[in-house]
């Protein structure tokens, strides 16, 4: 009850923030009610349970990024590509380069596990814990991006807590084709990129690379970021496949340190420079023992090494103690992992995922504070895990029920079990999905060892999460909405204490809200889109905020083909204001409030060769995502991209 009370108080918010993108659809009524129903391919997802599993027969909350929506997006980075996905919140300090992370449903940046093909790429000795810095991964290769709302510690374990998101590299097919591509934008913005992809027999590949170069934004930032990426997959007859991966990737970012003011407050006016080098890598081994029966057997690595010359953070002239030291710092974070996976057909409705592994996390860290402080701390954590799920699936409902236990050193036994119904009524009816599951989140080596912020007595953070959904589908198919309602609890949370300033854990916090969406494919060549969240927080014992979570989030879209060969796309975004904490202001406590606007076009001139356009804040709104940080304003790009084979 008290889940469908919230459900019906949030949609009060989430009507009002709708209104807009409601008329924008009921002006083109007509059309839709005069177009041809128009079947489209479902895409599948993997994340949820580790097949390939349609999007409408999985329970949990998923949302699946095409290969075609990436490219016609023409972003730089998947954190652009992310900001338009419903019900993801995506905040950046400061300009491009800056540091850009994910919040879902109100968990922490650190809540959520990003995966590279299956292999967790966040560093759990960053400023925020195990984040992962979204501005560092660029869309070259990137075939979709799989996005679950909610807790999978069942099946990944710590960190996984609010939610996946799984990006998945292109595989290649057909006879080899070779892409160059490029483009200039303002900013001094240069991009050039590269890439090559087929199949000769029983081997595929698919290689892409590219190189972003950006001059100064607002003030002391300019950013370059190289990448490099190969995906191959070698047939060892119908039954036996290896399967490759590796990406390499090197970043080097300026501008203002996150909580230090700003260009705008800071008050030494010092910009940061950071240089990051990443590496992840995995190996694997499938084979197909009978109808029954198939195991794999894989090897990941994940590589991360950091330098940084990060100036002090004043709190006033002289400082205090509530001030940041000056840090010059080398991390590197190494992540090894083994695992035994197996699916099994156990009959004609009931299959089953039973697996096993063990990792190894090193951190290593070497700094200076204040110019004569040492810094440093070395630790490694070893995981053992075994996991199971169940799938029962007939006709239109689909049930899941799994659990996971991790062992991990120095900290006791988890056991995470989750379940999960999807029922639809009928072919064309509406569905009923529900979910619950509990996560948990061992302290992160920056959590704590780190001098300023750290403490050594943190315990792990637990949740336990549940939702329930229904989505549906009307005027044949051309109209879709959809509306789920979730609450989550938090059981010592780590957060920061503006009031002894360091990390402490909470004693509860909980969080929950409801996401409503409408879909229009009003005919082969054009889509609307229009959603709305909003999210209730409460942290007990403590009259300090949940920061950096905004109580409400409205967008939309349009996906118009207006020729066979000409696609556009354009996507608005309004988020309300949060809680931030930056060191010179202490008792200036909230930020935001904003709308910003994108648009991309693309035009092919032949099969070979096409060119685009994007700009970015269209309207060259003047918003601020954390208090000091301003926007830089408009920003267009142009490219070309020409393809041979």
């Amino acid at each position: 009850m008290a889940l469908i009370f919230t459900a019906l108080t949030c949609l009060k918010t989430i009507v009002t923030r709708l209104t807009f993108s409601i008329l924008a659809i009921a002006m083109l009524w007509p059309a839709l009610e005069s177009a041809q129903s128009i079947p489209q391919a479902e895409p599948t997802v993997i994340t949820v349970t580790g097949q390939a599993t349609p999007v409408s027969a999985t329970s949990a909350s998923v949302m699946v990024v095409t290969r075609q929506v990436i490219e016609d997006s023409h972003a730089e980075n998947v954190a652009d590509v992310l900001r338009q996905v419903p019900f993801l919140f995506v905040a950046q300090s400061g300009a491009r380069g800056g540091l850009t992370t994910i919040t879902l449903r109100g968990g922490k940046p650190n809540f959520t596990v990003v995966l590279y093909d299956g292999i967790p790429i966040n560093d759990i000795t960053d400023v925020l814990g195990g984040s992962y810095d979204l501005s560092t991964m660029s869309t070259d290769g990137i075939e979709q991006i799989e996005i679950v709302r909610g807790p999978l510690s069942s099946m990944y374990g710590s960190d996984a807590i609010a939610g996946v998101i799984n990006i998945i590299p292109r595989r290649g097919e057909g006879k080899p084709m070779f892409e160059l591509g490029g483009a200039l934008g303002n900013f001094l913005t240069r991009d050039v990129t590269a890439g090559a992809s087929g199949k000769n027999g029983n081997l595929d590949y698919s290689f892409a690379g590219s190189y972003l170069d950006i001059g100064q934004q607002v003030k002391k930032d300019p950013y370059s970021l190289g990448t490099a990426g190969l995906s191959s997959h070698l047939s060892l007859g119908n039954d036996k496949l290896i399967r490759f991966v590796v990406r390499y990737q090197n970043a080097e970012a300026s501008g203002f340190p996150p909580g230090g003011g700003g260009p705008e407050f800071s008050i030494l006016q010092q910009a940061q420079a950071v240089h990051t080098i990443e590496l992840v890598t995995g190996i694997g081994f499938q084979h197909q023992v009978n109808q029954t029966w198939l195991y794999g057997l894989n090897f990941d690595f994940f590589d991360r090494t950091q330098n940084s010359n990060i100036p002090a953070s004043l709190d006033a002239i002289p400082p205090t103690f509530n001030s940041i030291p000056t840090e010059i710092t080398d991390t590197n974070f190494k992540r090894y992992r083994f695992s035994f996976t197996n699916t099994l057909r156990l009959g004609a409705n009931f299959s089953a995922e039973l697996g096993a592994g063990w990792m190894r996390e090193q951190g290593v860290s070497t700094g200076v504070l204040a110019g004569t402080i040492p810094d440093n701390f070395t630790l490694t954590r070893d995981t053992a895990d075994a996991n199971g799920v169940l799938i029962y699936s007939v006709r239109g409902l689909t049930a899941t029920a799994g659990i996971r236990v991790d062992k991990t050193t120095d900290f006791r036994a988890v056991y995470s079990p989750s379940a999960g119904i999807s029922y639809r009524f009928a072919p064309d009816g509406p569905r009923l999905k529900a979910n619950w599951g509990r996560g948990f989140k061992t302290p992160s080596f920056y959590a704590l060892a780190d001098k300023v912020v750290g403490n050594p007595l943190l315990k792990p953070e637990f949740s336990r999460s549940y939702d329930v959904g229904i989505e549906n589908n009307f005027l044949n198919r051309r109209l879709r909405a959809e509306l789920t309602a979730f609450r989550n609890s938090y059981t010592d949370l780590i957060d920061f204490s503006a009031l002894v300033f360091r990390l402490v854990n909470r004693s509860q916090a909980r969080t929950q809200g409801a996401e409503f969406a409408l879909t229009a494919p009003v005919n082969s060549h054009l889509e609307l889109r229009a959603y709305a969240s909003y999210l209730q927080w409460r942290l007990m014992d403590t009259t300090e905020p949940l920061r950096d979570v905004p109580h409400w989030q409205s967008g939309g879209g349009i996906t118009w083909k207006i020729k066979p060969r000409w696609h556009s796309q354009a996507d608005v975004l309004a988020v309300g204001r949060r809680y931030d904490f930056q060191v010179p202001l202490p008792l200036e406590q909230t930020v935001g409030g904003y709308s910003t606007a994108s648009l991309s076009s693309s035009y092919e001139f032949s099969d070979a060769f096409t060119a685009s356009l994007r700009v970015d804040n269209l309207f060259n709104q003047q918003y601020h995502e954390y208090i000091g940080f301003p926007n830089p304003g408009v920003y267009v790009r142009v490219g070309v991209r020409y393809r041979f084979h």
